[in-house]
């Protein structure tokens, strides 16, 4: 796997998770 792979994989799962978070926060 090259390593700009590997950089985007890691970018896009941050990003889910910022998602999720800011998701959660509008139901709370």
């Amino acid at each position: 796997m090259s390593n700009s792979l590997l950089r985007l994989k890691q970018m896009l799962l941050g990003w889910g998770t910022v998602g999720v978070i800011y998701n959660f926060s509008d139901y709370l």
